[in-house]
């Protein structure tokens, strides 16, 4: 997912020193993978091209209220999106990586992880799971081709 700036605050209580990683950092964060016991959580096949696929992704993802795409690069098969929480609107980074497979269609993968604390809630692997069903109910629509991997 690429390298996320972090900063490192210290506070002193008397003798205590303790610190807190803030702002941008997170040990949260979750993937698609193919041993996942729930579809939802697998990579997805699409009987596109990689470029088709990054494509399709970034006009699902257009007007989808709490996510935003990020940036686009076809070329080399990635889109990164953000997604805000409801309450709080804290932002999650997701990075959808497309490969080809040996048929040239492709493989989309995707990682999503907190940019504020150490502990998500779940909120990871739900925003996988809200990435899966919006990618899946797009492909419906176009008529392509898309199932989980694995299993």
């Amino acid at each position: 997912m690429g390298v996320f700036p972090s900063s490192l605050v210290a506070f002193k209580l008397g003798s205590w020193v303790s610190a807190l990683a803030v702002a941008a950092s997170s040990w949260a964060s979750a993937g698609l993978e193919a041993e996942s016991e729930r579809a939802d959580r697998r990579p997805l096949a699409i009987d596109r091209s990689p470029a088709e696929i990054v494509s399709l992704v970034s006009r699902a993802f257009e007007d989808e209220e709490d996510w935003q795409v990020r940036s686009r690069q076809p070329d080399v098969g990635v889109v990164t999106l953000v997604h805000y929480t409801r309450f709080f609107r804290f932002p999650d980074d997701i990075e959808v990586r497309v490969e080809a497979n040996r048929q040239g269609s492709g493989v989309l993968y995707a990682r999503s992880r907190s940019r504020i604390g150490f502990y998500d809630f779940g909120q990871n692997a739900r925003n996988l799971e809200q990435l899966t069903a919006i990618v899946s109910a797009r492909c419906a629509e176009e008529g392509v081709d898309c199932h989980p991997l694995g299993r």
